[in-house]
Order: structure tokens, then sequence, then C-alpha cells
């Protein structure tokens, strides 16, 4: 079974590195919904609940070297450009989560809806990213995260609290406009709330059971479903498109000899929901 890379490491992301994997617009930080998903009608009430938003900032420089990697990288990911793409990978292959190096060869780069393409673009969907503190190749090398999901769920500050890192497996984030919480995971079905840059709780107990019965709709990370309970209590469904964990896969680059490379897809290693 393959991670739930939309959940951003809650429990099956764990797998992302096993063999199930090796073998098969716009640039600002806010997404905006798809046809089938935007808001055409005002927002169904949330009641008075108490709602939590998320914002995030992206520290990456305009008109940086940086920043017009990001922009090529997200077209050639738009058109599933996969000698661009392969290009990036180091030669002796890349670490995913744990595991590696996996030799570009096994990532299934040919097939342009692989897991790998659907993380790819869920990573960088959001334009957001963030210096990070990862050792790179060279002393005082520069690695750039993507997304910084993490530091907008858990800010460094002492307001963090023990009690608020501990709390962040059981919320997900939910980063677009006006986006469609569903009564059942399918497209089409009735909409109970509407979200716009929250976070939200996730509901453990649906989740176990969707994984469970319908691995393949759990773990898709662009075109599965995530289920959460909203403030006013009301639990629905949102479409993995949108939905982010703090703890989940972030995208490491380096720039080595010139050239931007893919260094490691990091995954936390605390977000089992067993």
């Amino acid at each position: 079974m393959l991670g739930n890379f939309a959940t951003g490491g809650l429990g099956a992301i764990a797998v992302l590195a096993t063999a199930a994997i090796v073998s098969t617009g716009e640039r600002a930080s806010l997404l905006a919904s798809p046809p089938h998903e935007a808001a055409m009608t005002p927002p169904v009430s949330l009641a008075q609940a108490s709602h939590r938003p998320i914002q995030l900032i992206d520290r990456v420089e305009a008109g940086s070297d940086f920043d017009e990697f990001r922009d090529r990288l997200w077209q050639a990911i738009q058109q599933r450009d996969k000698a661009f793409v392969s290009e990036l990978l180091p030669a002796e292959g890349i670490f995913i989560g744990e595991a590696g190096p996996i030799p570009p060869e096994m990532l299934d780069i040919e097939d342009t809806n692989s897991s790998f393409w659907q993380t790819l673009e869920k990573m960088l969907a959001p334009q957001s990213c963030e210096l990070d503190d990862y050792p790179g190749t060279l002393p005082d090398s520069a690695v750039w995260a993507c997304p910084n999901i993490a530091s907008a769920m858990i800010p460094p500050s002492a307001e963090a609290s023990e009690t608020t890192v501990t709390t962040i497996p059981e919320q997900v984030a939910v980063v677009g406009r006006g986006v469609n919480v569903r009564a059942r995971p399918q497209l089409g079905t009735s909409v109970v709330g509407r979200l716009s840059n929250e976070v939200v709780e996730l509901d453990r107990t649906t989740w176990h059971e969707l994984v469970q019965s319908a691995p393949e709709t759990a773990d898709n990370p662009i075109e599965g479903w995530t289920p959460v309970i909203l403030p006013n209590q009301i639990h629905g469904y949102v479409y993995n498109r949108y939905v982010y964990h703090a703890q989940g896969p972030r995208a490491l680059f380096e720039l080595i000899d010139g050239q931007w490379q893919l260094l490691r897809i990091v995954i936390d290693e605390d977000t089992s929901l067993s």
C-alpha cells in the first residue's frame, strides 16, 4: 500500500520508501480550488465555532536563483517533463524517508500518474518554501524545503508548547480557498462545509476504517480523501489535493555544481497512526 502523501505522513506514509512506490499556476501561498471543488455559492455555515486559520509564508526572495528554478520546476511538473525532473535527481539515487538511495530508474518517472509525480506536485503546489537546517553536501550549503507546512502549524516561538506539538498528529491543514467538505469521500456528494486555509481535526477513527476498507481512496495524494471533523463537530471528507500535515513529506533542494538537485524527500518518523 502506498503512503498517504496528502495528509503528510499519517499512517501508511511510512511505507513510501518501500517497494510499493518504487514498483509502480498561480504563484501564491494559497491554492485555488479546481472547478469541481470551487465554492460557487456562499460557504456552508460552520455555526459560530472557533476557526483556526493557517498562513503560509514563502521565504523565497522574488527573482532569486531558487525562485526562478522553482518556477521552472513547477512548469515541468505541470507538463510532466520527465527529462527535466530526471536531471534533478542525484545519480546515486534519492533518499525517501529513511530508505535509499533509490535509483532514479526505480521511481517510475515514465508513469506520469505515479505516486512520485503526484507527491512532487503536492509538495510544490503551495509555492511556500523556507531554508532548512538539514545538512547539505557542502559546508554552509543552502537547503530549501518545500512546503513549509510545519512552520505554519508549529510556529518556532515560546507559545508553541509541548502540548501543541504533541497534538499536531491529530490535525491537518486544508490549504485552498473555499475547499468543499463533503459528506462522503466522493465528488458530487453533498457539501457539509467549506474551509479556506484552516487547520482542522483529523477524524482518526474514520481514517483507520478508510485505510482498511478502501486504501486506494485514502492513499492517493491528489485524488484521495481525508476524513476531518469541522469546528462545529460535523464530520466530512476533504479532497487530498488540499490536505497537508505538519509532519508530512517535504522536498529538499540544494545547489550542487551550479545545478539544483532534489536532495531528499523527508518524512518525519513520528507520523504513525498506530
